[in-house]
């Protein structure tokens, strides 16, 4: 079947066309994201050992979690409101909606870093059994703040159309500033804790440049606020989107953290590289979805759903295609891959053959969770993540005792197989399109 196929609108036609370039710094951007995630990595296994990797792994869980729940979902719906708001020159109502926002969030970012810091001998002692966890926990509660703040800047740097800073801030420039941190802390101590001081310091010098940069290119001294919505209104359209976006991190992350209640920091630490590794499979895609997510929401908030479904169906077969020779190479080659960070880490060849699988269910189901969330359809969206939680959290109470890292490895999968299908087939039912692509899959509802 041929990569490109008819179009209702020339519009979509060309939308299409332009993924192909306008994803072309993005993907550096992804790219240059993995290299220095890597190198990190390596820095922290190489210097410390996969111990501190495990307490890194287990803070930086801990930043992440805490900060999806502090931005409410309130970033998902800058970017799609924004997108809108930028197309009719609404400038002060962008104003108005950013300011909110950033209230929002800042304001549920003080108290879980508050909740979190005196949280923590808990956290150390009762949850992970281990008092020497404190400290890093001290730490990563003060990175709460800054990177729940920092995604404010980020989607709304993309709903204005900046897709290239979008791409630079949100994939490469908290672990370049990560890298450099490390390095120059190392020196004076080689303490577990240190990778997770040097992410937090890094998540501030991001944030401080992020909000530079957006009061720059947007003129925001100089644009009068008009009324945008109300915060409750921002909330009810934000708390979906926050829940969908949040479970999908989540299942990552319950597995990390039920191995760290399960097993030693030494297989977190290897577990946590196999799920880098195998995210690898979707760099294009990552890069693709920069622009892609965007023009979802433009496409819907203009009424223009025939376009929309266009270039959906157009776009689906580009995230197979970009996806499945990675997903291939990786699996074929995954013990000499996982070599590269030491010995320990070819344990993980098993799992990371498994991840694949559950990371190409995305590229497989045409990115199903960005549709379903820029559509207006993220409580749906809601209902099928917290149904793959759920499964995910049954297996891994199940698999991990017996398995290990490969246990949670077919839990993280089979969820991510659910939802994709489950989405995808919502979708199917409301539109009449098949957002899944494979070579010779009927898409006969489409044309």
């Amino acid at each position: 079947m041929p990569l490109f196929t008819s179009t209702r609108s020339q519009k979509s036609h060309a939308d299409f066309r332009s993924l192909f370039s306008d994803s072309a710094t993005p993907f550096f951007f992804v790219l240059l994201g993995y290299s220095v995630k890597y190198a990190y990595t390596i820095l922290i296994t190489r210097k410390l050992g996969s111990y501190a990797m495990g307490v890194f792994s287990l803070s930086f869980t801990v930043v992440q979690v805490s900060s999806v729940i502090a931005r409410l979902g309130v970033d998902s719906s800058l970017l799609r409101f924004i997108s809108g708001f930028r197309s009719r020159k609404e400038d002060g109502r962008i104003k108005q909606l950013y300011l909110a926002g950033t209230f929002l969030v800042l304001s549920f970012g003080l108290l879980l870093s508050g909740l979190v810091y005196a949280l923590s001998p808990w956290m150390a002692t009762a949850v992970f059994k281990n008092p020497q966890m404190e400290r890093a926990f001290h730490l990563a509660s003060l990175g709460i703040v800054p990177l729940s703040l920092l995604y404010v800047e980020i989607e709304s740097l993309r709903g204005l159309g900046f897709i290239k800073l979008y791409a630079f801030f949100l994939h490469s420039s908290i672990f370049l500033c990560s890298c450099l941190m490390l390095l120059a802390f190392l020196p004076f101590s080689l303490e577990s804790y240190i990778p997770v001081a040097a992410f937090v310091a890094a998540v501030w010098l991001t944030l401080l440049l992020a909000k530079a940069l957006f009061l720059v290119l947007f003129p925001f001294m100089s644009t009068t606020c008009q009324a945008a919505m109300p915060f409750m209104e921002l909330i009810k359209n934000s708390l979906p989107l926050m829940l969908a976006t949040s479970i999908l991190l989540v299942m990552g992350w319950t597995d990390i953290i039920m191995l760290g209640m399960m097993t030693s920091a030494n297989e977190v630490g290897v577990y946590h590289v196999v799920v880098k590794v195998a995210s690898c499979a979707i760099i294009p895609a990552f890069a693709i979805n920069a622009v892609a997510t965007r023009k979802y929401a433009e496409y819907y908030e203009s009424g223009d759903i025939p376009g929309l479904l266009n270039f959906i169906s157009q776009a689906s077969r580009l995230f197979f295609y970009v996806s499945f020779p990675l997903v291939l190479i990786l699996g074929v080659f995954a013990p000499f891959v996982l070599s590269l960070f030491g010995r320990d880490f070819q344990l993980g060849s098993a799992a990371l053959r498994i991840l694949l699988v559950g990371q190409f269910m995305p590229a497989f189901s045409g990115s199903i969770g960005n549709i379903l969330k820029m559509t207006n359809n993220q409580v749906p969206l809601q209902y099928c993540m917290v149904s793959a939680l759920g499964i995910n959290i049954i297996l891994n109470a199940l698999l991990i005792p017996r398995f290990g890292i490969n246990g949670a490895a077919v839990a993280s999968a089979l969820s991510a197989t659910f939802w994709n299908v489950a989405g995808g087939v919502f979708f199917y039912r409301r539109y009449g399109v098949n957002s899944f692509y494979l070579p010779g899959l009927s898409r006969k509802a489409s044309s």
